[in-house]
């Protein structure tokens, strides 16, 4: 997969769900760095930081794409969700 997606994207950021089964995400940036090597890799952030870090990439007209497990998926969205709760002064 990441054959496909690399050539379309200008950088990377690889985390992991809490989850045991979950790919190692240094493993993941190392298969990344070895398919296309001039892209910006980050590799094994928190689900929780993962999404900033991947929008602060993009720039304001960038595009995120999250790829991996729906447990990936899952993870990113409740951690999206409990950063606009806590901009609009809610409890995270």
């Amino acid at each position: 997969m990441l054959a496909e997606i690399l050539p379309q994207v200008g950088s990377c950021v690889f985390t992991r769900p809490p989850m045991d089964r979950a790919a190692d995400p240094e493993a993941l940036a190392a298969a990344a760095r070895a398919v296309r090597p001039e892209g910006a890799v980050l590799e094994d952030l928190p689900v929780p930081s993962a999404p900033a870090r991947a929008r602060a990439l993009a720039g304001p007209d960038g595009v995120v794409l999250v790829a991996g497990s729906l447990f990936l998926v899952g993870a990113v969205r409740a951690a999206l969700e409990s950063a606009a709760s806590v901009r609009a002064g809610g409890a995270p």
